[in-house]
């Protein structure tokens, strides 16, 4: 392994790339939505 990277990375990578740079810029990790059980504004307060 040249690169010290799984192959189950790279094919991951070559997956999502689409011939532009910010194709594969890395993105957010941050969920979209809130936790199900998450506290409410209203326990918050």
């Amino acid at each position: 392994m040249k690169y010290h990277i799984s192959r189950i990375s790279l094919w991951r990578w070559n997956k999502q790339y689409d011939g532009t740079k910010e194709s594969i810029m890395d993105k957010s990790h941050k969920p979209k939505s809130k936790h199900p059980n998450a506290h409410t504004n209203q326990e918050y307060r």
